[in-house]
């Protein structure tokens, strides 16, 4: 998608900052009238009930409780006055201020829905361009992390975090123990029932026998039905003469990069659904078939056969009909049509006026 630029939608720079002026000014304009005219009403009215409530209190020989009542009622007067007096007034400014100011009214409506859309594409654009930096962004960190030296970077913390997160993306349930106490178990996968206890050693040396029969003692510890060890720097022989026969699984630098590798593929290039063998393909056919028959069109079924004298019937009385309206060539062949089929009348009809039929 091409960035919106002002020249496409007809409107300028100036013109666009001239919008924005004046926007707020014509969009608060009729509040602020209805604002002013209700806080002028209410200067002006609240001392001449102060005044009169006074004078209430002073004439009824100082009753307190009769002045307050009245005072209230002169209050409820008040508001009910100003409500429908500032209500005309603001709208009455507010029409005589947009005549004076009507060259600007006037280009802010011819503007408006042309920059509202402009606007609106904007936005669309800049959404479009945030959410293709993201991916190219994902896309950079991905073929950073299929990068040996990306992983041989990482402190031991770091190591941890981004083999849960591989993990993660491989489907399992990660659960991170972070701090002492773990019993040598850094992660924990759960994936179809099946829990996994995972140690991660980004040590520069490869792994000696202790870890890994250390880690097995708290799988069994655990409960848990297999163990992963990963580390950076390889196995000794030790190790995995110790893994054979066991549910522990060893996982090297170079097998971390090969499943990062095949979550980038799988998700560039996600796998084609296989074509149907034919004889399957052959028995969806007959079961759509079953499932949706075919509607075929039945044939109109065609009139019965109208004997002959309706026929004649029918040709008299077109021919009758043709010579009401003075068409009489048209009305002598119908007749004719109508004799020949043995129609009496017809017939008469023709030799009366000595025509062949």
């Amino acid at each position: 998608m091409r960035k919106p630029e002002f020249t496409y939608y007809g409107i300028s720079g100036q013109e666009f900052n001239r919008y924005h002026l004046l926007k707020p000014y014509f969009e608060n304009l009729k509040e602020a009238h209805q604002d002013k005219w209700t806080k002028t009403l209410y200067v002006i009215l609240i001392p001449v009930i102060l005044y009169s409530g006074g004078w209430h209190f002073l004439s009824d020989g100082g009753d307190l409780g009769y002045s307050i009542v009245k005072g209230i009622m002169l209050l409820f007067i008040c508001a009910i006055i100003v409500g429908i007096v500032s209500i005309p007034l603001s709208l009455l400014t507010w029409k005589i201020e947009l005549f004076l100011s009507s060259r600007d009214y006037k280009f802010y409506l011819a503007k408006q829905p042309i920059i509202l859309r402009f606007e609106t594409d904007l936005e669309i654009y800049r959404k479009l361009v945030r959410e293709k930096e993201k991916e190219e962004e994902r896309k950079r960190q991905e073929a950073l992390r299929q990068q040996k030296e990306f992983w041989r970077s990482l402190t031991g913390i770091q190591f941890e975090t981004e083999i849960a997160s591989l993990f993660e993306k491989l489907g399992y349930e990660v659960t991170l123990t972070r701090g002492s106490g773990d019993e040598g178990v850094d992660l924990y996968l759960n994936k179809n029932d099946k829990i996994s206890v995972v140690q991660c050693k980004a040590h520069k040396k490869p792994v000696a026998p202790s870890v890994v029969r250390d880690l097995y003692g708290t799988m069994l510890h655990n409960r848990a039905d297999e163990a992963i060890l990963v580390t950076l720097a390889g196995f000794t022989l030790g190790v995995k003469n110790f893994v054979e026969g066991k549910p522990i699984e060893l996982m090297s630098l170079s097998d971390i990069i090969k499943l990062q590798n095949e979550l980038v593929t799988k998700k560039e290039f996600p796998k084609k659904q296989e074509p149907l063998p034919r004889h399957e393909l052959t028995k969806h056919k007959k079961q759509n078939i079953s499932r949706n028959p075919v509607t075929v069109k039945q044939p109109i079924p065609r009139p019965e056969y109208q004997d002959n004298r309706t026929i004649a019937e029918r040709y008299y009385s077109q021919g009758i009909g043709y010579k009401r309206s003075g068409n009489s060539h048209e009305a002598i062949e119908s007749i004719k049509k109508a004799a020949r089929l043995g129609h009496q009348r017809a017939r008469q009809f023709l030799e009366d006026r000595k025509i062949i039929w």
